[in-house]
């Protein structure tokens, strides 16, 4: 049986040329979205809220702005959710797959 598989990596690289990877905050960013904050999706991602908060604060010290917004009612904080910011790089991440599989680039095992 051959079993086939596509992996992309997005990389953001500033204008020093420090390179940091959107693999690991895609899936984080999709999490914050489904469980509604910052702790649980680390905690769905087997991250420690510490890390996961210094991902997406590395990210955003990239990109020049917010991915993650604290969501509030009544002056009480009840989750978290991503930004436009954080939506594109989300939909970025999978037309670039897209693109890898149409055009031959994948890997097989």
């Amino acid at each position: 049986m051959i079993d086939v598989e596509c992996r992309a990596e997005l990389i953001l690289r500033d204008a020093d040329g420090r390179e940091t990877s959107l693999s690991a905050v895609v899936p984080l960013l999709l999490l914050v979205s489904q469980t509604g904050s910052i702790a649980n999706a680390a905690s769905a991602k087997g991250l420690s809220y510490r890390h996961a908060w210094g991902l997406l604060r590395e990210i955003e010290a990239r990109l020049g702005g917010a991915l993650i917004t604290k969501h509030q009612i009544a002056r009480m904080r009840v989750g978290s959710v991503r930004t436009r910011r954080s939506d594109a790089a989300c939909r970025a991440r999978v037309q670039r797959a897209v693109r890898d599989v149409a055009s031959g680039r994948h890997e097989r095992a």
